[in-house]
Protein backbone atom coordinates (compact mmCIF):
# COMPACT_ATOMS: atom_id res chain seq x y z
CA UNK A 1 0.00 0.00 0.00
CA UNK A 2 1.13 3.83 -1.01
CA UNK A 3 0.78 6.81 1.43
CA UNK A 4 -0.59 9.86 0.24
CA UNK A 5 -0.39 12.77 3.02
CA UNK A 6 -2.02 16.25 3.13
CA UNK A 7 0.07 17.59 5.76
CA UNK A 8 -1.23 20.83 5.52
CA UNK A 9 -3.87 23.57 3.65
CA UNK A 10 -3.26 27.08 3.55
CA UNK A 11 -6.29 29.71 2.87
CA UNK A 12 -4.43 32.96 2.37
CA UNK A 13 -6.85 35.88 0.99
CA UNK A 14 -7.23 34.58 -2.90
CA UNK A 15 -4.68 31.35 -2.93
CA UNK A 16 -5.02 27.72 -1.60
CA UNK A 17 -1.66 26.37 -0.89
CA UNK A 18 -1.50 22.35 0.26
CA UNK A 19 1.33 20.94 1.22
CA UNK A 20 1.86 16.94 0.51
CA UNK A 21 4.10 13.87 0.25
CA UNK A 22 4.21 10.48 -1.37
CA UNK A 23 5.82 7.12 0.03
CA UNK A 24 9.50 7.13 -2.27
CA UNK A 25 7.87 4.16 -4.63
CA UNK A 26 5.68 7.16 -6.40
CA UNK A 27 7.90 8.49 -8.86
CA UNK A 28 5.39 10.71 -10.98
CA UNK A 29 4.81 13.16 -9.24
CA UNK A 30 6.81 16.31 -8.79
CA UNK A 31 6.79 17.13 -4.77
CA UNK A 32 6.28 20.67 -4.46
CA UNK A 33 3.23 22.48 -3.03
CA UNK A 34 -0.05 22.84 -4.71
CA UNK A 35 -0.56 26.22 -5.17
CA UNK A 36 -4.10 27.35 -6.46
CA UNK A 37 -5.10 31.47 -7.52
CA UNK A 38 -8.29 33.10 -8.43
CA UNK A 39 -9.76 36.66 -8.46
CA UNK A 40 -10.82 37.20 -5.44
CA UNK A 41 -11.08 36.43 -1.53
CA UNK A 42 -11.78 32.81 -0.37
CA UNK A 43 -13.78 31.65 2.07
CA UNK A 44 -11.88 29.70 4.85
CA UNK A 45 -13.38 26.39 3.77
CA UNK A 46 -10.91 23.42 3.49
CA UNK A 47 -13.08 20.97 1.78
CA UNK A 48 -13.09 22.63 -1.60
CA UNK A 49 -8.98 22.72 -2.20
CA UNK A 50 -8.70 19.17 -0.67
CA UNK A 51 -11.28 18.03 -3.41
CA UNK A 52 -8.82 19.62 -5.57
CA UNK A 53 -5.70 17.67 -4.80
CA UNK A 54 -7.70 14.53 -4.54
CA UNK A 55 -9.31 14.90 -7.86
CA UNK A 56 -5.72 15.87 -8.84
CA UNK A 57 -3.81 13.03 -7.58
CA UNK A 58 -6.18 9.83 -6.49
CA UNK A 59 -6.95 8.70 -9.53
CA UNK A 60 -3.44 8.48 -11.00
CA UNK A 61 -2.44 6.53 -7.54
CA UNK A 62 -4.95 4.08 -7.11
CA UNK A 63 -4.37 2.99 -11.20
CA UNK A 64 -1.17 2.75 -10.75
CA UNK A 65 -0.96 1.09 -6.96
CA UNK A 66 -3.90 -0.44 -6.39
CA UNK A 67 -4.27 -0.04 -2.93
CA UNK A 68 -3.68 3.82 -1.62
CA UNK A 69 -4.10 5.22 1.99
CA UNK A 70 -4.67 8.61 2.32
CA UNK A 71 -4.06 10.59 5.54
CA UNK A 72 -5.80 13.97 5.99
CA UNK A 73 -4.95 17.41 8.00
CA UNK A 74 -8.91 16.34 9.22
CA UNK A 75 -11.92 14.26 9.89
CA UNK A 76 -14.08 13.60 6.76
CA UNK A 77 -17.53 11.91 6.95
CA UNK A 78 -18.62 8.75 5.41
CA UNK A 79 -20.29 10.82 2.29
CA UNK A 80 -16.98 12.04 0.75
CA UNK A 81 -15.57 8.56 1.61
CA UNK A 82 -18.27 7.06 0.07
CA UNK A 83 -18.49 9.79 -2.73
CA UNK A 84 -14.48 9.58 -3.86
CA UNK A 85 -14.85 5.41 -3.79
CA UNK A 86 -17.14 5.82 -6.51
CA UNK A 87 -15.43 8.39 -8.45
CA UNK A 88 -12.43 6.08 -8.56
CA UNK A 89 -14.70 3.20 -9.38
CA UNK A 90 -16.19 5.12 -12.62
CA UNK A 91 -13.03 6.26 -13.89
CA UNK A 92 -10.80 3.62 -13.52
CA UNK A 93 -13.87 1.00 -14.85
CA UNK A 94 -13.12 -1.44 -11.91
CA UNK A 95 -13.81 -2.08 -8.36
CA UNK A 96 -10.70 -3.89 -8.09
CA UNK A 97 -8.91 -0.93 -5.82
CA UNK A 98 -8.06 0.01 -1.63
CA UNK A 99 -9.12 2.76 -0.94
CA UNK A 100 -8.38 5.01 2.65
CA UNK A 101 -9.33 8.25 3.96
CA UNK A 102 -8.17 8.61 7.33
CA UNK A 103 -8.53 11.85 9.32
CA UNK A 104 -5.80 14.02 11.45
CA UNK A 105 -5.48 16.08 14.14
CA UNK A 106 -8.65 18.39 15.72
CA UNK A 107 -8.66 22.14 15.29
CA UNK A 108 -8.72 22.52 11.63
CA UNK A 109 -12.65 23.42 10.55
CA UNK A 110 -13.88 22.56 7.05
CA UNK A 111 -17.99 22.70 5.85
CA UNK A 112 -18.91 19.98 3.67
CA UNK A 113 -22.15 21.86 2.87
CA UNK A 114 -20.75 24.04 0.50
CA UNK A 115 -24.70 25.27 -0.83
CA UNK A 116 -27.39 25.16 1.64
CA UNK A 117 -29.53 24.82 -1.59
CA UNK A 118 -28.83 24.53 -5.23
CA UNK A 119 -28.06 28.51 -6.80
CA UNK A 120 -29.74 29.60 -9.64
CA UNK A 121 -26.36 31.30 -11.23
CA UNK A 122 -24.93 29.79 -14.53
CA UNK A 123 -21.16 29.28 -15.91
CA UNK A 124 -19.63 28.08 -19.05
CA UNK A 125 -16.41 26.18 -18.93
CA UNK A 126 -14.59 28.56 -21.59
CA UNK A 127 -11.29 27.63 -23.39
CA UNK A 128 -11.87 30.10 -26.70
CA UNK A 129 -12.23 27.45 -29.06
CA UNK A 130 -14.98 26.02 -31.58
CA UNK A 131 -17.43 24.42 -29.19
CA UNK A 132 -17.02 26.95 -26.42
CA UNK A 133 -17.32 29.83 -28.28
CA UNK A 134 -20.24 28.10 -29.98
CA UNK A 135 -22.24 27.58 -26.70
CA UNK A 136 -21.36 31.64 -25.37
CA UNK A 137 -22.88 32.31 -29.11
CA UNK A 138 -25.90 30.86 -28.44
CA UNK A 139 -26.37 31.99 -24.49
CA UNK A 140 -24.46 35.28 -24.03
CA UNK A 141 -27.62 36.81 -23.38
CA UNK A 142 -28.03 35.13 -20.50
CA UNK A 143 -24.69 36.04 -18.75
CA UNK A 144 -23.45 33.08 -17.92
CA UNK A 145 -19.76 33.36 -15.94
CA UNK A 146 -16.84 31.92 -18.11
CA UNK A 147 -14.89 29.66 -16.30
CA UNK A 148 -11.37 29.40 -17.47
CA UNK A 149 -8.28 27.52 -16.25
CA UNK A 150 -4.97 28.08 -16.92
CA UNK A 151 -1.33 27.11 -15.79
CA UNK A 152 2.10 26.22 -17.10
CA UNK A 153 2.05 23.27 -19.32
CA UNK A 154 -1.64 23.21 -18.92
CA UNK A 155 -3.01 22.73 -22.98
CA UNK A 156 -3.27 25.73 -24.51
CA UNK A 157 -3.68 27.96 -21.67
CA UNK A 158 -0.21 28.13 -20.86
CA UNK A 159 -0.08 31.27 -18.13
CA UNK A 160 3.55 31.90 -19.19
CA UNK A 161 3.53 32.07 -22.95
CA UNK A 162 -0.57 32.51 -23.55
CA UNK A 163 -0.66 36.45 -23.60
CA UNK A 164 -2.32 36.63 -27.01
CA UNK A 165 -5.11 34.23 -25.92
CA UNK A 166 -5.48 35.90 -22.82
CA UNK A 167 -5.76 39.59 -24.60
CA UNK A 168 -8.36 38.02 -26.87
CA UNK A 169 -10.67 36.87 -24.69
CA UNK A 170 -10.60 40.30 -23.06
CA UNK A 171 -11.16 41.90 -26.13
CA UNK A 172 -14.27 39.24 -26.22
CA UNK A 173 -15.64 39.74 -22.62
CA UNK A 174 -15.01 43.68 -22.96
CA UNK A 175 -17.61 44.02 -25.84
CA UNK A 176 -20.41 41.50 -24.79
CA UNK A 177 -20.18 42.42 -21.09
CA UNK A 178 -19.20 39.26 -19.82
CA UNK A 179 -17.30 37.89 -16.83
CA UNK A 180 -14.31 35.48 -17.26
CA UNK A 181 -12.77 34.13 -13.86
CA UNK A 182 -9.68 32.34 -14.33
CA UNK A 183 -8.10 30.06 -11.84
CA UNK A 184 -4.17 29.92 -12.00
CA UNK A 185 -3.09 26.69 -10.49
CA UNK A 186 0.53 25.16 -10.57
CA UNK A 187 -0.60 21.26 -10.76
CA UNK A 188 0.09 20.09 -14.34
CA UNK A 189 4.31 19.87 -13.78
CA UNK A 190 3.52 17.82 -10.46
CA UNK A 191 2.34 15.31 -12.93
CA UNK A 192 4.49 13.94 -14.70
CA UNK A 193 2.23 12.01 -17.17
CA UNK A 194 1.50 12.48 -21.01
CA UNK A 195 -1.62 14.80 -22.39
CA UNK A 196 -4.26 11.24 -23.34
CA UNK A 197 -3.26 9.47 -19.67
CA UNK A 198 -4.40 13.33 -17.96
CA UNK A 199 -7.42 13.26 -19.57
CA UNK A 200 -8.52 10.01 -19.36
CA UNK A 201 -7.99 10.05 -15.26
CA UNK A 202 -7.62 13.67 -14.29
CA UNK A 203 -8.62 16.73 -16.82
CA UNK A 204 -12.95 16.82 -16.33
CA UNK A 205 -12.50 15.94 -12.21
CA UNK A 206 -9.58 18.80 -11.71
CA UNK A 207 -11.49 20.95 -14.23
CA UNK A 208 -14.57 20.87 -11.49
CA UNK A 209 -13.33 20.80 -8.73
CA UNK A 210 -10.92 24.14 -9.34
CA UNK A 211 -14.55 25.72 -10.70
CA UNK A 212 -16.24 25.18 -7.31
CA UNK A 213 -15.22 28.25 -5.74
CA UNK A 214 -15.98 30.50 -8.30
CA UNK A 215 -19.72 29.17 -7.96
CA UNK A 216 -19.89 29.04 -4.67
CA UNK A 217 -18.54 32.58 -4.72
CA UNK A 218 -20.96 33.82 -7.77
CA UNK A 219 -24.24 31.35 -6.90
CA UNK A 220 -23.37 29.40 -10.07
CA UNK A 221 -25.89 25.76 -9.66
CA UNK A 222 -25.77 24.89 -13.65
CA UNK A 223 -21.86 24.43 -15.05
CA UNK A 224 -22.54 24.54 -18.97
CA UNK A 225 -19.84 22.36 -21.16
CA UNK A 226 -20.12 22.73 -24.36
CA UNK A 227 -19.21 19.35 -26.69
CA UNK A 228 -19.33 18.61 -30.05
CA UNK A 229 -21.00 15.63 -31.29
CA UNK A 230 -17.36 13.53 -31.77
CA UNK A 231 -16.61 14.41 -28.20
CA UNK A 232 -19.63 12.93 -26.58
CA UNK A 233 -19.77 9.83 -28.56
CA UNK A 234 -16.82 8.40 -28.09
CA UNK A 235 -17.74 6.60 -24.88
CA UNK A 236 -14.93 4.70 -24.40
CA UNK A 237 -11.73 5.18 -22.32
CA UNK A 238 -10.48 8.01 -24.89
CA UNK A 239 -10.36 11.75 -22.88
CA UNK A 240 -12.78 9.26 -19.99
CA UNK A 241 -12.97 12.27 -17.27
CA UNK A 242 -13.97 14.79 -20.17
CA UNK A 243 -17.24 12.69 -21.22
CA UNK A 244 -20.61 13.55 -20.70
CA UNK A 245 -20.61 10.02 -19.37
CA UNK A 246 -18.49 10.81 -16.20
CA UNK A 247 -18.97 14.22 -15.98
CA UNK A 248 -22.68 13.89 -15.47
CA UNK A 249 -22.00 12.52 -12.29
CA UNK A 250 -19.13 14.62 -10.66
CA UNK A 251 -21.71 16.82 -8.43
CA UNK A 252 -22.22 15.40 -4.72
CA UNK A 253 -26.24 14.91 -4.56
CA UNK A 254 -26.29 15.24 -0.58
CA UNK A 255 -24.40 18.54 -0.89
CA UNK A 256 -26.20 20.59 -3.34
CA UNK A 257 -23.19 20.73 -5.18
CA UNK A 258 -23.59 22.29 -8.82
CA UNK A 259 -24.39 20.19 -11.73
CA UNK A 260 -22.49 19.93 -15.32
CA UNK A 261 -24.47 19.39 -18.03
CA UNK A 262 -23.14 19.04 -21.47
CA UNK A 263 -24.81 20.87 -24.29
CA UNK A 264 -24.78 20.83 -28.28
CA UNK A 265 -23.45 16.94 -28.52
CA UNK A 266 -26.14 17.08 -31.36
CA UNK A 267 -23.54 19.43 -33.44
CA UNK A 268 -20.35 18.09 -35.26
CA UNK A 269 -17.66 20.44 -34.69
CA UNK A 270 -17.38 21.35 -38.41
CA UNK A 271 -21.14 22.41 -38.29
CA UNK A 272 -20.03 24.40 -35.03
CA UNK A 273 -17.75 26.19 -36.99
CA UNK A 274 -20.39 26.71 -40.05
CA UNK A 275 -22.68 28.33 -37.20
CA UNK A 276 -20.15 30.45 -35.84
CA UNK A 277 -19.38 32.18 -38.71
CA UNK A 278 -22.70 33.77 -38.86
CA UNK A 279 -22.22 35.72 -36.13
CA UNK A 280 -19.65 38.12 -34.80
CA UNK A 281 -18.14 35.49 -31.89
CA UNK A 282 -15.99 33.92 -35.35
CA UNK A 283 -13.69 36.50 -34.61
CA UNK A 284 -12.39 35.77 -31.20
CA UNK A 285 -11.60 31.79 -31.62
CA UNK A 286 -8.45 30.50 -30.39
CA UNK A 287 -8.20 27.13 -31.36
CA UNK A 288 -4.30 25.99 -31.60
CA UNK A 289 -3.03 23.36 -29.77
CA UNK A 290 0.42 25.59 -28.77
CA UNK A 291 0.41 28.74 -27.31
CA UNK A 292 3.03 30.94 -29.24
CA UNK A 293 3.69 34.42 -30.57
CA UNK A 294 0.99 33.54 -33.22
CA UNK A 295 -2.53 33.14 -33.02
CA UNK A 296 -2.18 29.69 -35.21
CA UNK A 297 1.10 27.99 -35.43
CA UNK A 298 0.04 26.36 -38.52
CA UNK A 299 2.59 23.43 -38.04
CA UNK A 300 -0.05 21.36 -35.41
CA UNK A 301 -2.35 18.85 -36.38
CA UNK A 302 -5.55 21.30 -35.49
CA UNK A 303 -4.16 23.83 -37.36
CA UNK A 304 -4.53 22.35 -40.47
CA UNK A 305 -7.88 20.55 -39.52
CA UNK A 306 -9.46 24.44 -38.65
CA UNK A 307 -7.96 25.29 -41.57
CA UNK A 308 -9.47 22.36 -43.93
CA UNK A 309 -12.64 23.18 -41.74
CA UNK A 310 -12.50 26.83 -43.01
CA UNK A 311 -11.55 25.57 -46.52
CA UNK A 312 -14.85 22.94 -46.74
CA UNK A 313 -17.17 25.90 -45.50
CA UNK A 314 -15.39 28.16 -47.91
CA UNK A 315 -15.05 30.57 -44.54
CA UNK A 316 -12.19 33.34 -45.54
CA UNK A 317 -9.32 32.18 -42.90
CA UNK A 318 -8.74 35.97 -42.19
CA UNK A 319 -11.98 36.03 -40.36
CA UNK A 320 -10.36 33.97 -37.49
CA UNK A 321 -6.83 35.14 -37.69
CA UNK A 322 -5.64 31.94 -39.83
CA UNK A 323 -3.34 32.42 -42.44
CA UNK A 324 -2.86 30.79 -45.90
CA UNK A 325 -1.27 27.95 -46.50
CA UNK A 326 -1.46 25.38 -43.80
CA UNK A 327 -0.49 22.28 -44.77
CA UNK A 328 -0.69 18.94 -42.77
CA UNK A 329 -2.22 15.31 -43.20
CA UNK A 330 -5.16 13.68 -41.60
CA UNK A 331 -4.75 12.92 -37.77
CA UNK A 332 -5.26 9.12 -36.76
CA UNK A 333 -6.36 9.23 -33.56
CA UNK A 334 -10.17 7.79 -32.51
CA UNK A 335 -11.44 11.02 -31.39
CA UNK A 336 -9.93 12.86 -34.93
CA UNK A 337 -11.00 10.01 -36.78
CA UNK A 338 -14.27 11.20 -36.16
CA UNK A 339 -13.73 14.65 -36.94
CA UNK A 340 -12.71 13.99 -40.71
CA UNK A 341 -15.64 12.18 -40.82
CA UNK A 342 -17.90 14.44 -40.17
CA UNK A 343 -16.62 16.79 -42.57
CA UNK A 344 -16.72 14.20 -45.36
CA UNK A 345 -20.08 13.47 -44.57
CA UNK A 346 -21.10 16.87 -44.77
CA UNK A 347 -18.73 18.21 -47.23
CA UNK A 348 -17.60 15.60 -49.47
CA UNK A 349 -13.83 14.27 -49.69
CA UNK A 350 -11.55 16.16 -51.76
CA UNK A 351 -8.88 12.99 -52.35
CA UNK A 352 -6.51 15.15 -55.02
CA UNK A 353 -6.14 18.10 -52.51
CA UNK A 354 -5.36 16.22 -49.58
CA UNK A 355 -2.78 13.30 -51.32
CA UNK A 356 -0.96 17.10 -52.91
CA UNK A 357 -1.30 18.36 -48.89
CA UNK A 358 -0.03 15.39 -47.32
CA UNK A 359 2.60 15.50 -50.18
CA UNK A 360 3.93 19.05 -49.22
CA UNK A 361 3.82 18.23 -45.22
CA UNK A 362 6.06 14.87 -45.49
CA UNK A 363 8.70 17.09 -47.81
CA UNK A 364 8.48 19.71 -45.19
CA UNK A 365 8.93 16.86 -42.71
CA UNK A 366 11.84 15.73 -44.30
CA UNK A 367 13.94 18.77 -44.85
CA UNK A 368 13.34 19.90 -41.49
CA UNK A 369 14.36 16.76 -40.19
CA UNK A 370 17.39 17.12 -42.22
CA UNK A 371 18.22 20.74 -41.04
CA UNK A 372 17.07 19.88 -37.04
CA UNK A 373 19.75 16.74 -37.13
CA UNK A 374 22.70 18.75 -38.27
CA UNK A 375 21.58 21.76 -35.72
CA UNK A 376 20.72 19.16 -32.90
CA UNK A 377 22.34 20.18 -29.80
CA UNK A 378 24.23 17.79 -27.92
CA UNK A 379 24.44 17.03 -24.07
CA UNK A 380 27.75 17.85 -21.98
CA UNK A 381 28.97 15.43 -19.58
CA UNK A 382 30.62 18.18 -17.64
CA UNK A 383 30.22 19.10 -13.72
CA UNK A 384 27.71 21.22 -13.43
CA UNK A 385 28.88 25.18 -12.59
CA UNK A 386 27.21 26.90 -9.65
CA UNK A 387 25.00 30.19 -10.51
CA UNK A 388 26.18 33.25 -10.83
CA UNK A 389 24.24 35.57 -11.98
CA UNK A 390 26.22 38.06 -14.25
CA UNK A 391 24.88 37.41 -17.64
CA UNK A 392 22.81 39.62 -19.84
CA UNK A 393 20.56 37.59 -21.91
CA UNK A 394 16.59 37.30 -23.10
CA UNK A 395 14.97 34.41 -24.37
CA UNK A 396 13.18 35.25 -27.64
CA UNK A 397 11.74 32.02 -28.47
CA UNK A 398 10.47 28.88 -26.75
CA UNK A 399 9.09 26.26 -29.06
CA UNK A 400 8.51 22.44 -28.77
CA UNK A 401 7.94 20.03 -31.35
CA UNK A 402 7.30 16.30 -30.63
CA UNK A 403 10.90 15.45 -31.36
CA UNK A 404 12.61 19.01 -30.00
CA UNK A 405 12.66 21.83 -27.53
CA UNK A 406 13.86 24.78 -29.59
CA UNK A 407 15.50 27.38 -27.71
CA UNK A 408 16.73 30.98 -29.00
CA UNK A 409 17.63 34.07 -27.93
CA UNK A 410 21.11 35.74 -26.98
CA UNK A 411 23.13 35.97 -23.96
CA UNK A 412 26.68 37.38 -22.52
CA UNK A 413 28.81 37.74 -19.17
CA UNK A 414 28.79 41.34 -18.73
CA UNK A 415 32.66 42.20 -18.91
CA UNK A 416 33.70 39.32 -20.88
CA UNK A 417 34.12 39.27 -24.97
CA UNK A 418 31.62 37.28 -27.02
CA UNK A 419 34.06 36.21 -29.82
CA UNK A 420 35.66 33.50 -26.95
CA UNK A 421 32.65 32.53 -25.79
CA UNK A 422 30.54 29.43 -25.91
CA UNK A 423 26.28 29.49 -24.90
CA UNK A 424 24.98 26.89 -23.41
CA UNK A 425 21.38 26.00 -22.16
CA UNK A 426 21.02 24.68 -19.03
CA UNK A 427 17.64 22.58 -17.76
CA UNK A 428 17.05 21.96 -13.99
CA UNK A 429 14.12 19.88 -12.39
CA UNK A 430 13.95 19.05 -8.94
CA UNK A 431 15.98 15.81 -9.27
CA UNK A 432 17.75 15.89 -12.55
CA UNK A 433 19.67 19.18 -14.47
CA UNK A 434 21.07 18.85 -18.26
CA UNK A 435 23.43 21.37 -19.69
CA UNK A 436 23.60 21.33 -24.07
CA UNK A 437 25.78 22.95 -26.54
CA UNK A 438 24.10 25.37 -28.84
CA UNK A 439 24.71 27.19 -32.51
CA UNK A 440 26.20 30.32 -32.75
CA UNK A 441 24.35 32.97 -34.10
CA UNK A 442 25.03 36.91 -35.45
CA UNK A 443 22.82 39.51 -33.56
CA UNK A 444 23.71 42.88 -35.15
CA UNK A 445 20.79 44.30 -33.18
CA UNK A 446 22.01 43.32 -29.62
CA UNK A 447 25.24 45.60 -30.77
CA UNK A 448 22.97 48.41 -31.64
CA UNK A 449 21.01 48.27 -28.83
CA UNK A 450 23.60 48.10 -26.64
CA UNK A 451 25.79 50.36 -28.95
CA UNK A 452 28.64 48.16 -28.25
CA UNK A 453 30.34 46.02 -31.63
CA UNK A 454 31.36 43.01 -29.61
CA UNK A 455 27.96 41.27 -28.75
CA UNK A 456 27.62 40.21 -32.53
CA UNK A 457 28.06 36.88 -31.75
CA UNK A 458 25.54 37.09 -28.97
CA UNK A 459 23.21 35.17 -30.33
CA UNK A 460 22.06 31.01 -29.88
CA UNK A 461 19.92 28.67 -31.21
CA UNK A 462 19.45 25.36 -29.09
CA UNK A 463 17.72 22.09 -30.67
CA UNK A 464 17.75 19.88 -27.41
CA UNK A 465 16.26 16.41 -28.30
CA UNK A 466 13.42 15.84 -25.90
CA UNK A 467 14.49 11.95 -26.20
CA UNK A 468 17.42 12.34 -24.17
CA UNK A 469 15.19 14.10 -21.35
CA UNK A 470 13.44 12.63 -18.50
CA UNK A 471 9.79 13.63 -18.27
CA UNK A 472 9.23 16.55 -15.70
CA UNK A 473 9.17 20.62 -15.34
CA UNK A 474 12.24 22.26 -15.84
CA UNK A 475 13.82 25.57 -15.37
CA UNK A 476 15.93 26.71 -18.23
CA UNK A 477 19.13 28.68 -17.48
CA UNK A 478 21.76 30.29 -19.86
CA UNK A 479 25.15 28.72 -19.19
CA UNK A 480 28.54 30.61 -20.98
CA UNK A 481 32.14 30.01 -20.78
CA UNK A 482 34.73 32.27 -21.21
CA UNK A 483 38.28 30.70 -21.84
CA UNK A 484 38.50 28.50 -18.55
CA UNK A 485 35.24 30.48 -16.51
CA UNK A 486 31.95 29.79 -16.18
CA UNK A 487 28.73 31.69 -15.96
CA UNK A 488 25.35 30.18 -15.13
CA UNK A 489 21.94 32.03 -14.52
CA UNK A 490 18.21 30.45 -14.61
CA UNK A 491 15.70 32.60 -16.49
CA UNK A 492 12.01 32.70 -15.29
CA UNK A 493 11.33 30.10 -18.17
CA UNK A 494 9.71 26.94 -17.67
CA UNK A 495 9.20 23.78 -19.59
CA UNK A 496 6.86 20.52 -18.68
CA UNK A 497 8.49 17.35 -20.43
Amino acid sequence: MVDFVISNIDISNNTYRISWDASAEVDFLARQDIVVTYNFALKKNFFLPLNITLAAFLPILVKRFKRVRVSLPFHVNDITRGYWSAYIKEVLHTGNFELSLEGGREGMQHDEAIFASPPSGIGLFFGGGVESMFALSTMHHKKPVLISVRGRGWMNNDSETGRLKFSIEEELCEKYGLQIERVDMNIRPLLQLGDEEMNQYVTGGLFYFLSLPITDRFGIGTIYHSMEYEYASTFSDWDLSLSPYFTKNLFIRERSFPLVFSIYNAFPKVKMLEELSRTDFIHYIYSCFRNTDKRWCGECSKCFRISEFCERIVLDRSLIGMQEGIIGKRETSPLARLYWRSMDRFYGRRYTREIKLAFLYHMRKIKASFFRDTMRSTMQDIPFPDETGTIQFSIDLISRSRKYLKVQGWGYRRGKDTMDSSIYIALKSECRRYLFDTLGQKRPDVSVAFNMPSLDNSGFLAMIPLWEIERGSYRIGICIKNADSWALQYTDNHITI
